[in-house]
């Protein structure tokens, strides 16, 4: 979370300011990217299923990197090709929220995992607004009124997602054997 919602707040800022986009273009990167999600979350789930929620989620983080890079590093860019772009990030941003909830909820006996989710909603919600905050601390609006430092954010953000990978490996499955199913 604290890697993709360090970019997320400033896509429609940048993309208007920077890359040339209009005001009313912007809801074509959101109602493609959301379309995009409601069919590849359940594809990236089920292969999640089958290869393993870590080795789903590993390819899904690395996969974000590019759309992560790009998109904080264009300028002035043809529509179809930024929509590409922004349709990649949110495809797999999305994406590598399916494995890493399993892996997380798995994580926990059932009797407590309705208090942990609780809790886990809470501090996602925490690390996105702290994420965005950080983001905000390293863009800058220069005297030509375009966003600077964006290219930073986005190292920023593909360097947390490689750390999410190493800590995605130290979650255990909890222990249920004396559950009944």
């Amino acid at each position: 979370m604290f890697s993709h919602f360090s970019v997320v707040p400033f896509i429609s800022p940048y993309l208007t300011t920077n890359v040339g986009f209009s005001d009313s273009q912007i809801k074509y990167i959101y109602l493609i990217g959301g379309a995009l999600t409601v069919f590849s979350s359940p594809f990236i789930g089920r292969m999640a299923d089958k290869y393993g929620r870590s080795k789903i989620f590993t390819i899904t983080v690395l996969a974000a990197t590019a759309p992560i890079f790009f998109l904080t590093q264009i300028g002035e860019t043809p529509i179809g090709l930024v929509l590409i772009i922004t349709a990649l990030f949110f495809v797999f941003g999305a994406g590598r929220m399916v494995p890493s909830t399993a892996m997380v909820s798995s994580s926990v006996k059932p009797q407590n995992r309705g208090s942990f989710m609780s809790f886990n909603a809470s501090f996602r919600q925490l690390t996105n607004g702290v994420a965005a905050f950080f983001a905000g601390l390293i863009i800058t609006i220069g005297e030509d009124r375009l966003y600077h430092n964006c290219d930073l954010v986005g190292y920023f953000a593909i360097a947390m997602g490689i750390v999410s990978i190493f800590i995605s490996r130290k979650i255990t499955v909890a222990d249920c054997s004396n559950f009944a199913n």
